[in-house]
């Protein structure tokens, strides 16, 4: 029995990614791949840093390049968001379940959905 990454490269799927990887390479330049742990310690910065889950990183690169224009306002705060870092355990506790339970919803399954 082939393995997974023979049966990969004899479907002609190797032959065929070279060229989209050159491109995208070309227009990126060298690219790294983060581990899961820097990812997580990269969504929680952003968490911390935003106070928002829907603005990330790039969309703050895209307004500081003048890319896309915003109103100003100014920002004050009277106390942490978070008082401790349970809290912040909490709350990112329940943004996972409730990620999976719009999954399971998107999915149609009320197996999942129960579980999350």
């Amino acid at each position: 029995m082939a393995s997974q990454s023979e049966a990969h490269e004899t479907s002609g799927c190797h032959v065929m990614q070279a060229p989209f990887k050159q491109e995208v390479l070309t227009s990126t330049g060298p690219c790294i791949k983060l581990e899961l742990p820097m990812c997580s310690f990269i969504n929680r910065v952003q968490r911390l840093f935003f106070l928002n889950e829907a603005q990330n990183l790039s969309s703050s690169l895209i307004a500081d390049l003048g890319v896309a224009k915003y109103p100003g306002y100014a920002v004050t705060r009277s106390r942490s968001v978070f008082t401790t870092r349970q809290d912040l355990l909490d709350y990112e506790q329940a943004l996972q379940h409730a990620a999976e339970l719009d999954n399971a919803l998107e999915v149609m399954s009320s197996i999942l959905a129960w579980k999350a």
